[in-house]
């Protein structure tokens, strides 16, 4: 039932070329004013499928292999800070924990809860405590995501924090999710225009060059666990895209983020009777970009997110018009079916088609040639 945000965006182009039991289960307080809670925590999947499993749909990196879990009391003062190794149990990365994680803890306070799976690295040498956590940034200049190789240890780092008031009675907080703290996006593309077609860069505006490790989640609701708010706007569930609930929207990302066009070239040549996409960026090899927060469009009030390819040599471009963010854990995938490349002028525009993963009406959107700056 965990559930990752897949925006799946169709792009259907015409060209006219004008140009089991745990120990912990029965560890109680045994102080009086202290209370135990119970934690279990999985990733958001990357699965539009209710029927899958979230372990059948994720790369090696983007399991967990390490979390640490830290509660911080509402002073500010470290109560707890868990490191759980995967790695040591050879287990080898997991959707999520195979047992709740007990903890003991002061009554009648609001907690802060941090997930951190796959983040030893970045925490190395750092000073634990909620202002540090907050600022941690993730650095294109640091070879963090937005084109830049990843070696061959590379973990995906995946994140949460939840603000949780705690009574007087042991609580079981039941599953915590996490998301990843980055963005994955993939090409496909079809040749049905009856001639060979060479794609040799594909651009996503605006992109941030840097982002935070934590996020950065400015409505304090979305916080709360017991509703869920947080982790079911983040995939979408129960969100009708074209109301006000529409994910995630009300973020924060680095002051230094300097967004711009992100350009990424590549050489794929399709000939005319390619009958199998030819495929940029697969789920086997994918392709990491910060989390980003484009202005709003005053005309949608949404956020505005532009999509461009070369292709034989002319640049075209669309809007994305059902794409509300690009919150943390969005899975861009984009399919375009090229239909033509003739010749002459016509009186029409190429056209694609954006269809979010979840069932909805589809929103067309005018796919245009564009001149280069």
């Amino acid at each position: 039932m965990n559930r990752y945000i897949i925006h799946i965006a169709y792009l259907c182009l015409t060209f006219f070329l004008l140009a089991s039991c745990n120990k912990q289960e029965d560890a109680m307080p045994q102080d009086e004013g202290m209370v135990t809670l119970s934690i279990s925590a999985a990733m958001i999947s990357r699965s539009g499928d209710s029927d899958e499993t979230g372990d059948e749909n994720r790369t090696y990196d983007e399991l967990m292999h390490t979390l640490r879990i830290i509660i911080f009391d509402e002073k500010g003062d470290k109560e707890d800070d868990r490191l759980i190794d995967f790695i040591k149990e050879e287990k080898r990365g997991l959707f999520e924990t195979p047992k709740p994680e007990y903890f003991i803890v002061k009554a009648n306070e609001t907690k802060t809860i941090y997930l951190l799976a796959n983040c030893e690295d970045i925490l190395k040498d750092k000073e634990i405590s909620i202002t540090n956590l907050d600022a941690i940034e993730l650095k294109t200049e640091d070879e963090w995501f937005s084109g830049q190789p990843q070696n061959e240890n590379f973990l995906l780092p995946a994140t949460a924090k939840y603000t949780i008031s705690v009574g007087k009675e042991s609580k079981d907080l039941g599953t915590l999710y996490l998301a990843h703290a980055a963005n994955k996006i993939s090409f496909e593309f079809t040749n049905k225009s009856g001639q060979e077609i060479t794609i040799s860069e594909w651009r996503l505006t605006p992109i941030a060059q840097n982002s935070y490790l934590i996020p950065h989640i400015t409505d304090e609701n979305e916080n709360t666990p017991e509703a869920e708010r947080w982790y079911n706007k983040a995939q979408y569930k129960n969100a009708d895209l074209s109301g006000d609930d529409e994910g995630v929207t009300n973020y924060d990302i680095p002051t230094d983020a300097d967004q711009k066009e992100f350009k990424q070239t590549c050489e794929v040549t399709i000939d005319a009777n390619a009958s199998e996409p030819a495929t940029l960026y697969s789920l086997d090899a994918p392709f990491y970009l910060h989390e980003s927060k484009a202005k709003f469009d005053p005309t949608t009030g949404q956020q505005q997110y532009t999509v461009s390819c070369v292709i034989n040599d002319r640049v075209y471009s669309a809007v994305l018009p059902n794409l509300p963010s690009l919150f943390r854990g969005t899975y861009i995938k984009i399919k375009a079916t090229i239909k033509s490349l003739d010749e002459g002028e016509e009186d029409h525009d190429p056209f694609g088609i954006i269809i979010n993963w979840q069932p909805g009406d589809e929103v067309e959107g005018v796919l245009e040639p564009a001149e280069e700056n």
